[in-house]
């Protein structure tokens, strides 16, 4: 028994231990990686699939997905079709891929959006609308957009694209209900708000649209017609929320 123990003794004490010279090399090494700007494994696949992404959306918005091929997207990205699959897997999870960055994107612009207090309810209504004419403008976004109206066939991929979307109109929800929590706005009014003010973005935000060859033949200074849009939108979208701020242009405010 005393033999035991004793041998017990000695595994316990025999811990594998890092040596001064493992140590120095360890230090060597990633004074190495500093100042040489060499990149751990991590960091470089990390920066690849920023590139696959973002050329993957480029050659979306120039061609259209009828083109987005292994081919083109090798072409267009710069990276191997090998190192995309062991990034994503398939064409369709880059797809996927995409549609969650912009998503993500438009959750991090929402959650960082915020009114002072005691803000009118015009104030509130201007930060909202730019905030998602910010979103949507955005080229991954309409990127996206085009993803979801051309959704791959295979469930399990579509699956990924509803919870990706789902999480996006819930974030979106809530934005609105709390950055209009304590004014007293009617809760169907700021619903119906809500998704008008989303579907006048998305159409005005067209104009960035994927191979669209209207987008560069209007008629009137785009830049200027936007504001004036925008504009209009905030006065009938505050005058539907709070009935009393009655808008100065002409139209009738539906539900007003």
């Amino acid at each position: 028994m005393l033999f035991l123990l004793c041998t017990l003794s000695v595994v316990r004490t025999q811990r594998p231990t890092c040596t001064s010279t493992q140590m120095n090399k360890l230090k060597v090494r990633e004074h190495t990686r500093r100042t040489t700007g060499r990149r751990t494994q991590a960091e470089r696949r990390a920066s690849t699939r920023t590139k696959a992404i973002a050329g993957t959306i480029e050659l979306i918005r120039r061609t259209g997905m009828a083109n987005v091929t292994v081919a083109n997207i090798v072409t267009q990205t710069g990276v191997s079709w090998g190192a995309m699959q062991n990034l994503f897997g398939t064409k369709d999870y880059v797809l996927v891929a995409i549609c969650e960055e912009a998503i993500g994107t438009m959750i991090g612009r929402l959650d960082a959006l915020s009114c002072p207090p005691g803000s009118s309810v015009a104030q509130r209504v201007r930060a909202i609308i730019d905030c998602t004419r910010a979103i949507f403008e955005e080229p991954a976004f309409s990127v996206a957009a085009e993803i979801y109206r051309n959704a791959p066939q295979d469930e399990a991929v579509r699956r990924k694209l509803r919870k990706a979307l789902r999480e996006g109109r819930a974030n979106m929800d809530r934005t609105w209900r709390h950055l209009f929590d304590g004014t007293r706005v009617d809760s169907d009014k700021l619903i119906f708000a809500r998704h008008l003010v989303s579907m006048a973005l998305f159409g005005l935000s067209a104009r960035n649209g994927v191979n669209d060859p209207l987008s560069y033949e209007w008629q009137i200074p785009y830049d200027s017609f936007a504001e004036r849009a925008i504009d209009f939108l905030v006065e009938h979208i505050t005058a539907l929320l709070e009935p009393e701020a009655r808008p100065r242009s002409r139209g009738r405010v539906v539900g007003g």
